[in-house]
């Protein structure tokens, strides 16, 4: 049963302009969910003021499209990521990745990238 509510959820998603509002189907029920509705039943004060982390991070500018350089980091930049003796031309694989890096690949991996179904290496995004 809860996975056919998801299944609903997700198949009636709409996000509004602006994302300022998504409606949704919950029981047989149409439901819309106002940023305002949302901070009432969290009970946290809702400003009109942009909060979005990318409004934080670069204003108003247009998020980019496409990744800012479209090719891996260098070894010397990608080393701190891997267990070491990391050298140039070592295999960059998920299991030479250290505790920290491999938790924060599993957690992209659960949620970004789930449906990406290419797991013996790493993607530039990854």
């Amino acid at each position: 049963m809860s996975v056919e509510w998801v299944r609903v959820f997700y198949a009636t998603l709409f996000v509004g302009d602006d994302r300022e509002y998504i409606d949704f189907t919950f029981q047989e029920r149409h439901y819309r969910l106002t940023r305002e509705r949302l901070a009432g039943l969290l009970g946290v004060t809702y400003t009109v003021e942009p909060h979005s982390l990318h409004h934080l991070t670069y204003g108003d500018v247009e998020p980019p499209r496409r990744p800012h350089v479209p090719y891996p980091p260098p070894d010397e930049e990608a080393s701190i990521l891997f267990i070491q003796p990391f050298l140039p031309g070592t295999p960059r694989i998920p299991d030479r990745l250290t505790l920290v890096a491999k938790t924060l690949h599993l957690a992209l991996q659960q949620s970004l990238l789930y449906r990406q179904e290419y797991n013996e290496g790493l993607t530039a995004l990854q």
